[in-house]
């Protein structure tokens, strides 16, 4: 017969496997699974209202920025999508496409497109484009915590949370949080120089100017 002092050990031992075990969701959170930044897709538009058949100074003032928007943040081409019975629209159109070419945007990166806008003056021109926006899923917010609840001793779900979101938020391109991106040619005379600079037994690293710039 087994010992008091045997079975004593086997029910310790079984006691703390159990308490050991953790659910799918707890090991997620233990792996900072739902803390991983990453990008969604979402479209930006600026509308355009054009009653007059002219744009007004704070409509070009509004277009010139969000086409400098496109430049850095916009992925796809630029679509601009117009009423066709609207007299005083089919007017403006051409104002905007001229901004749209002056802000340095290729034909080839412009879609342009038409709805029915029932004759109504008031309906815009919209200008659109395709961009990513980072975010953090699975976090939740500290007033859906049961903070009575002390089963466990494991982080709560929005450990961390604040930290990954400051960090999305301050990505310069969200669209990086999808992988890596490609990386442009190499340049091979630098890379020439960097080589001489090797075999001389010189520093490699670029010189830097007054501002702060890199001299080569």
């Amino acid at each position: 017969m087994a010992s008091i002092k045997t079975i004593a050990l086997v029910g310790a031992a079984a006691a703390a496997l159990s308490a050991c075990s953790h659910s799918a969701k707890t090991i997620a959170v233990a792996n900072q699974d739902h803390r991983e930044i990453k990008a969604r897709e979402t479209t930006r538009y600026y509308e355009l209202g054009a009653r007059s058949g002219f744009l007004t100074s704070e409509e070009r003032r509004g277009l010139e920025a969000f086409i400098a928007d496109y430049h850095t943040k916009g992925y796809g081409q630029l679509i601009v999508t117009s009423p066709d019975d609207v007299p005083t629209a089919i007017t403006a159109l051409a104002e905007v496409q001229e901004l749209i070419s002056n802000g340095g945007v290729k034909s080839a990166d412009i879609a342009m497109g038409n709805y029915s806008g029932g004759q109504d003056p008031t309906t815009p021109i919209v200008v659109a484009y395709k961009a990513y926006e980072a975010y953090v899923p699975g976090c939740s917010t500290v007033n859906q915590h049961d903070w009575s609840n002390i089963t466990t001793n494991t982080s709560l779900p929005s450990f961390g949370c604040a930290v990954n979101e400051n960090i999305a938020m301050m990505l310069a391109d969200p669209a990086d949080a999808l992988g890596q991106r490609r990386l442009d040619p190499a340049d091979a005379q630098r890379q020439g120089v960097l080589l001489e600079k090797y075999r001389a037994g010189a520093d490699t690293s670029s010189a830097r100017t007054a501002d702060g710039s890199s001299g080569g």
